[in-house]
């Protein structure tokens, strides 16, 4: 009985032995990776996403609205960030850019570029610059030039296959680890003789449920082929990133006042837009009065233009006074409303 037991539990230990060393040894794999990508993602790193705009025309020539976005995609806070967006060829009508509270940044516009500079970032942090161009002869870039750097790092530009490649890559490499942690982790309990039922089975991540009134470009899309404009609504549902309200009622605003055929569509989408996105802030349902006011203007509707510009001013008077200044044709259209 004495000479069994030799023969036997010498031989387990030594399974033991080697099958806690591969645990260990695939266990040191994950944690050195992990360390790795840890110490890599200390470094600064700035990504910026350009949409592709399709020139839209009109009586007067073309117009398109560019839209450039750069994050703070790193791990740690960037000094000194500097963007510069230029045409190669058109006339810069607007310009603006957009950050979340607490983002300070200035502007400053020269010819038919602008600089954006925003003394600190801090990681996942994003500004968004939008331009409104247009050329009398029709012929309009795809896309601007961008510049983007900021203290110790220059911006990169995002490719969304190669993003999803890298991280399909990377957690890959995670499960296969993990897997292979398991498979040994069963092999050293079966050979303590323990009889585990385990299911198997993945759960996937669905992510937050995001309704499509919190994406803009989704809201515009769904309001555009609600009221006729599905070459519009195909447009928004094509782009690569998101876009903004604010300029996407001034394209729509001047859309509808050089094609009489789309202006009772688009007088639809501006007038529900604040009512129906659930995520609009109040600079933006001013711009969208502001531009029902621009068309009301324009089609010699005094009265309600008046309405509308009050409104405007309302929800944000110094936008729209701002705006007022430059923009004849809606100021003066208050002096032939009856006082």
């Amino acid at each position: 009985m004495s000479d069994e037991n030799e023969g036997k539990y010498p031989s387990a230990v030594s399974w033991k032995t080697v099958l806690l060393s591969a645990v260990l040894g695939v266990l040191g794999t994950v944690i050195a990776t992990l360390l790795i990508s840890r110490i890599q993602s200390r470094e600064p790193t700035l990504t910026y996403t350009i949409a592709a705009s399709v020139p839209f025309s009109g009586q007067n020539g073309a117009l398109s609205v560019y839209q450039t976005r750069v994050i703070n995609s790193g791990k740690v806070e960037v000094d000194d960030v500097v963007i510069l967006v230029k045409l190669p060829w058109g006339h810069l009508e607007q310009s603006r850019a957009s950050a979340p509270p607490g983002v300070n940044y200035s502007e400053a516009r020269q010819g038919d570029s602008i600089t954006v500079t925003v003394p600190n970032l801090n990681p996942t942090e994003a500004i968004q610059v939008s331009l409104v161009v247009s050329s009398s002869s029709g012929n309009l870039p795809e896309k601007p030039d961008v510049s983007v750097r900021g203290k110790g790092v220059l911006g990169t530009l995002e490719s969304d296959s190669i993003q999803t490649k890298e991280s399909s890559s990377f957690l890959n490499a995670v499960s296969i680890s993990i897997a292979a942690v398991g498979l040994t982790f069963g092999l050293f309990v079966a050979l303590q003789t323990y009889k585990i039922t385990r299911g198997s089975g993945g759960q996937r991540e669905s992510g937050p449920d995001r309704g499509h009134r919190s994406g803009q470009r989704y809201v515009l899309a769904y309001l555009c082929r609600l009221f006729g404009l599905p070459k519009l609504a195909d447009g928004y549902l094509e782009r690569d990133a998101e876009t903004a309200y604010w300029a996407e009622c001034d394209r729509l605003g001047s859309l509808a006042i050089e094609d009489e055929s789309l202006r009772k569509q688009i007088t639809e989408v501006l007038a529900h837009l604040p009512e129906y996105a659930e995520t609009i802030s109040d600079n933006a349902k001013a711009v969208a009065l502001y531009n029902l006011a621009r068309i009301d203007a324009f089609s010699a509707d005094y009265e309600n233009c008046k309405q509308h510009l009050n409104a405007a001013l309302a929800l944000s008077p110094n936008e729209i006074k701002a705006r007022l200044k430059l923009d004849k044709s809606v100021a003066d259209a208050q002096l032939f409303v009856p006082m």
